[in-house]
């Protein structure tokens, strides 16, 4: 994998009612997991 071209990025925020959208706010601490973005 490798990261998306600009105008990809950050989809969610820019379209908040797209057809992939998850409410992130319904993540419970417990269920989110550990940041893997690349270093």
């Amino acid at each position: 994998f490798w990261i998306a071209e600009q105008y990809h990025q950050d989809y969610l925020i820019k379209n908040p009612t797209g057809y992939c959208h998850i409410d992130m706010s319904l993540i419970e601490d417990h269920e989110r997991k550990e940041d893997i973005s690349p270093k």
